[in-house]
């Protein structure tokens, strides 16, 4: 709606869609892409795109 995804929602959307992760897993992660509780979804989008390469 707004152009940003929040943590709690991009967890929600690599649980459902992706590879089950461990909470450590999905910490490190998240602390590679969000600099405060959002996340650009474009950037979201291309990080993924990029690490199925």
């Amino acid at each position: 709606k707004h152009g940003y995804l929040t943590r709690k929602q991009m967890g929600n959307i690599l649980m459902t869609y992706g590879e089950p992760l461990t909470t450590e897993e999905f910490n490190a992660l998240a602390a590679e892409y969000f600099t405060s509780d959002q996340i650009d979804y474009r950037q979201f989008c291309k990080a993924m795109l990029e690490r199925r390469e």
